[in-house]
């Protein structure tokens, strides 16, 4: 996710012993699936049918997940994060923070839900057992162990009520958002679930890489964006059934407008399609998207997907990644939304792509990408933003802050869960800003040459895997061929000086 104010500065207890999917594949139109789905065959597959009601602003849907565990122990039980219940009434974690409250509610604070109508393991039906910081987890038990390799199927029927607010999940005029809107498996690590609550500080979203097969159903004439390709769409009267399919893809996201207009262009095979509604220059929105995508197929690896979705839309920040799609704010113009495009296209590459745990490191997509970002005007001179301009603005920017909470003597380390940054500028400066130099000091270090070098081997290395950050070290160290534990250990732990570029 990009922050406006960055910008502005610089899931019967079924066991199956088969892998075979649950469900037909088509992916008719789709370029180059068959890597794809060779690496699908491994993963847990995800069914929603869902309906949304344009007068109460409200999902219903049935959900069926044939969950695979891909973990090397017996599991007995699972977790899902129930993110739209942070939007609810009470809610001890609220995405909104005590400041945006104004800006992200248009007309008076606003609630939302998501509700567990039933759960069933098996066909069997069981308890809804709702746990977790802020009921925001649906523990599912299996009643016996699903060892390692094993399928095991959850069903669930949910209601979501959407708030009105500008943000990853709300609704505001004729505009919907559905980012982190359905019960989403977490991910195990460390011997123990995720069960993290909804920070109102960066993107509070760890999840693994699953198949998603999405229908929702729609009124006539709604355009639906999402991180999927269209199967079909089905007219029943006044509604439309939309079905959309992605395959390999840590999330699942839909932004959906009656008034949507559609621009198309295909870079390398890949077909960006941009949705917009007040932007007066759509075509240099669409432009900046290629533009991304090109150069980072030819400077990092090739995208693997078949579409991206990029798409203006009311939300609090400048912008928000998830696979296949990117949500950009309505509220910017000019060189600053393209800017926005830049980064979020990036984090197809370094989020989408090659993973992280962004909750416990957020520096290694967000300040990879924001670096990303940087290059992506060394690499592209016409857009008249030169390198040395933007770093010059980080430094400066973080000098400021560091000056003004000097006295408060401010915690300068990166590497650090969302939960313990103070406050949004906290998070901002010290990932987005102090990550960026991070990677900027690294390369005059390195050298162009192994820097380059560094990133396209990072990605190729980390392909559609969960990294680390001794994954992102070790491809930078293979790279140059220099020990850099302690030159990542004193930038991430806070103990590095800032000088002057």
């Amino acid at each position: 996710m990009l922050h406006k104010r960055l910008a502005k500065r610089i899931v019967t207890v079924t066991l199956v012993v088969a892998l075979a999917l649950s469900f037909v594949i088509t992916f008719t139109g789709c370029r180059g699936l068959s890597d794809l789905e060779r690496r699908a065959r491994t993963l847990t597959n995800y069914t929603i049918v869902a309906e949304f009601c344009p007068d109460a602003k409200t999902i219903t849907a049935t959900q069926r997940v044939d969950y695979i565990n891909n973990y090397n122990i017996e599991l007995h039980n699972l977790y899902f994060h129930l993110f739209g219940n942070a939007y609810r009434q009470g809610a001890r974690f609220s995405p909104v923070g005590v400041t945006e409250v104004a800006r992200a509610f248009p007309n008076g604070e606003s609630f939302g839900s998501l509700t567990i109508n039933s759960v069933s393991v098996g066909g069997n039906s069981i308890g809804v057992n709702i746990g977790g910081q802020d009921e925001d987890i649906l523990i599912v038990e299996f009643g016996q162990g699903l060892m390692p390799g094993r399928r095991i199927v959850v069903e669930m029927e949910w209601t979501l009520q959407l708030a009105n607010v500008r943000h990853r999940l709300g609704w505001v005029e004729n505009t919907v958002n559905l980012g982190n809107w359905f019960p989403i498996a977490s991910v195990w690590e460390d011997g123990a679930w995720h069960a993290n609550p909804y920070y109102n500080m960066g993107d509070p979203f760890h999840t693994e890489l699953v198949n998603f097969d999405v229908s929702i159903t729609v009124p006539h004439g709604w355009v639906v964006a999402s991180s999927g390709c269209c199967e079909s769409a089905d007219l029943n009267g006044d509604r439309v059934t939309h079905r959309k399919e992605a395959l390999v893809v840590r999330d699942f996201a839909i932004v959906m407008s009656p008034d949507f207009r559609v621009m198309t262009e295909t870079v390398d095979g890949i077909e960006i399609r941009y949705y917009y509604i007040i932007d007066p220059t759509p075509e240099l929105s669409l432009k900046a998207a290629v533009d991304s995508v090109r150069t980072f197929n030819e400077h990092i690896g090739m995208f693997p997907y078949p579409t991206l979705a990029v798409v203006e839309t009311h939300f609090l920040h400048g912008g928000m990644e998830y696979p296949r799609l990117v949500m950009i704010s309505n509220e910017l113009s000019g060189d600053l939304y393209r800017e926005v495009i830049v980064h979020e296209v990036a984090h197809q590459w370094w989020y989408a792509v090659v993973g992280n745990n962004p909750v416990l490191h957020a520096w290694m997509d967000e300040g990879l990408t924001e670096y990303t970002t940087t290059l992506f005007y060394v690499w592209n001179p016409q857009y008249g933003i030169t390198y040395q301009e933007r770093m010059a603005d980080k430094l400066t920017g973080l000098l400021l802050y560091l000056e003004l909470y000097g006295r408060q003597r401010p915690d300068t380390s990166m590497n650090r869960p969302l939960n313990e940054f103070r406050n949004s500028y906290d998070y901002m400066y010290m990932v987005y800003v102090k990550g960026g130099l991070m990677f900027s000091s690294l390369r005059r270090m390195i050298g162009d040459d192994n820097f380059f070098a560094a990133l396209r081997l990072y990605y190729e290395q980390n392909f559609f895997q969960m990294a680390r950050p001794e994954n992102l070290i070790a491809a930078f160290e293979q790279a140059s061929g220099k020990p850099l534990e302690a030159y990542f250990d004193s930038w991430l732990s806070g103990r590095v000086q800032m000088f002057a570029e």
